[in-house]
């Protein structure tokens, strides 16, 4: 006999309260897992091994002045400046779309310059809106025998990135975090959260990029659907 209107819908109500409590508890995890990964990349280590580029991960513009970086990436900009004083790479690569025409690549670039970067290393990816284009894009600014990169954001961030990279064609990476104050760590908590989001986020994009090519569509227009 079939089962009534009722009780079909309690049903149905206890099956979407055991996905919910499911994806409670997986996001509980990642975010967990997050800040395990940025406590233990945080702490001081020792200078990069030499490497043919240091990319710079683009956080955003500032505010009241998109030509300026916001302080997230003044701050790895100010990190990659110091690793190429230090011969730890001849160029940076500073990557980062923007609004209204600029670029956080180039508000970096030009924050780096005036910390002493040298204008030739700096090196532009203007298009990237997200990690992952960050990676494929910059991948197509370095020779094919000279991909020893050094990858500069911060902790929390590192982790999701070094995956993405890998998976780009990325070989030989080394993780450099951004050293924060106590003070800037409290922003830090923010960003944290949304990662453990963009995680499965980023793991949903990567299956309709694979379903794509399965169907035919080029790398190209896969690529351009992670804006």
């Amino acid at each position: 006999m079939a089962r009534s209107g009722p009780g079909r819908g309690q049903g149905i109500g206890r099956t979407l309260g055991r996905v919910a409590l499911l994806g409670l508890v997986l996001w509980s995890l990642t975010f967990l897992a997050v800040v395990a990964a940025a406590l233990m990349l945080a702490r001081p280590g020792p200078l990069p091994l030499p490497a043919d580029a240091v990319i710079c991960l683009g956080a955003g513009v500032a505010r009241d002045d998109p030509l300026l970086p916001d302080a997230a990436s003044a701050r790895r900009a100010g990190v990659c400046a110091e690793l190429q004083a230090q011969g730890v790479a001849p160029v940076v690569i500073f990557t980062g779309a923007g609004p209204g025409g600029q670029s956080t690549a180039g508000a970096m670039a030009r924050h780096a310059i005036a910390l002493g970067l040298p204008p030739d290393a700096a090196l532009r990816e203007d298009a990237a809106r997200s990690t992952i284009q960050n990676a494929v894009y910059s991948l197509a600014l370095l020779p094919e025998t000279n991909r020893r990169v050094v990858l500069v954001s911060d902790a929390f961030h590192l982790p999701r990135s070094a995956v993405i990279f890998r998976l780009a064609g990325y070989r030989e990476l080394q993780l450099h975090p951004v050293q924060v104050t106590a003070r800037q760590s409290l922003s830090t908590w923010r960003w944290m959260l949304r990662e453990s989001v963009v995680i499965w986020v980023n793991a949903a994009r990567g299956l309709a990029y694979v379903a794509g090519g399965w169907l035919g569509i080029d790398h190209a227009t896969r690529i351009a659907w992670f804006d």
